[in-house]
């Protein structure tokens, strides 16, 4: 299986809004669903993921957006609960979920 670039992606799903929302235009979605992906340099993986995973929630007509949270640098251990929290915190401020 082979992992799509990020302009890929973009070409596929042309109709998503900036930052990774989506919503139907058939009818209106009775849940709005925020996904948080905690991130540090598995680009492939991140790739495979957003292309999955788009495709398998608007199949389900949600109004949805993906927050990738990204932490910087090597020095310290992956902290995926910190990067949560973070993404969770940055979701309450920007939208209404």
């Amino acid at each position: 299986m082979r992992s799509l670039k990020l302009e890929e992606i973009e070409e596929e799903y042309k109709d998503l809004w900036p930052g990774g929302h989506w919503r139907p235009k058939e009818c209106k979605s009775r849940q709005k669903v925020a996904i948080v992906v905690p991130y540090r340099n598995r680009e492939p993986h991140l790739r495979t993921f957003l292309h999955n995973i788009h495709r398998f929630l608007q199949k389900q007509q949600l109004d949805y957006a993906i927050f990738v949270v990204e932490q910087m640098g090597n020095k310290l251990p992956f902290n995926k609960g910190r990067l949560t929290n973070i993404g969770v915190l940055e979701v309450e401020n920007l939208f209404l979920f």
